[in-house]
């Protein structure tokens, strides 16, 4: 048990009390306000990447099993980053990079590829309709 003065938290409870009146106040009010967020949809990039390490790791022959076995990365996760539901830091993505036997650049550059090609693939579906 905290056995700091009744004043001490006296002098918080009155801080804090101040504070969300003077500083707080929109933020609060604005959240309350707001729609709940709904289901986002995967951003044109992350979709990309995941494909990009989806197609290299079928070329390589690897299941998500044996790629985790030599990143050390959760087969989960990797399903998420393949799925576009993960976005990678740096550091993960240079070590999916590396049991995929690219460097980080080659492997953003699939993806940069994968991407520039995305809308093209949309408009092709479309035609053929």
């Amino acid at each position: 048990m905290d056995r700091r003065p009744r004043l001490y938290w006296d002098v918080i409870a009155a801080t804090v009390a101040g504070c969300r009146s003077h500083v707080y106040s929109d933020v609060i009010v604005l959240r309350v306000a707001r729609r709940k967020a709904g289901p986002m949809s995967a951003p044109a990039f992350r979709i990309a990447l995941g494909l990009a390490v989806k197609a290299r790791r079928q070329e390589l022959g690897l299941t998500q099993e044996q790629l985790d076995n030599e990143t050390d990365l959760h087969q989960r996760w990797l399903s998420n980053v393949e799925t576009g539901k993960r976005n990678p830091s740096y550091a993960s993505l240079r070590r999916l990079a590396a049991g995929l036997q690219l460097s980080a650049s080659e492997l953003i550059a699939r993806a940069e590829r994968i991407e520039s090609d995305m809308p093209a693939r949309g408009a092709a579906a479309d035609n053929s309709a």
